[in-house]
């Protein structure tokens, strides 16, 4: 009989034991699953900032670029309308005499 009783609230005692290691574990896995959506938010907020100053870096470099591109431009223009006002007279008759020639 008291082996019987004894062995009853051995195996109480582990089945409370087993529940709270139980409830541990499911508490500990919250607490894992937590932790690891709180480090991938972490993470992706870094790499959206980032991913923005990159962007923005690139913004600058391409508007600079532009910009430089489009003084090249209006040199060039301008370097253009200067030999064409300077030799017009002399390109017109050229292209006039070569007309009447032919």
């Amino acid at each position: 009989d008291k082996i019987i009783r004894d062995l009853v609230e051995i195996d109480k005692s582990c089945s409370k034991e087993v529940e709270t290691l139980n409830n541990k574990k499911s508490e500990y896995t919250i607490s894992l699953n937590d932790l690891k959506q709180k480090k991938y938010e972490t993470y992706l907020e870094s790499f959206k900032k980032e991913s923005h100053k990159e962007k923005e870096k690139t913004a600058v470099e391409l508007n600079n670029q532009m910009l430089s591109q489009q003084q090249a431009f209006k040199q060039s223009k301008e370097n253009l309308e200067k030999a064409f006002n300077a030799h017009k007279e002399e390109w017109t008759k050229t292209i006039f005499e070569a007309i009447i020639n032919d």
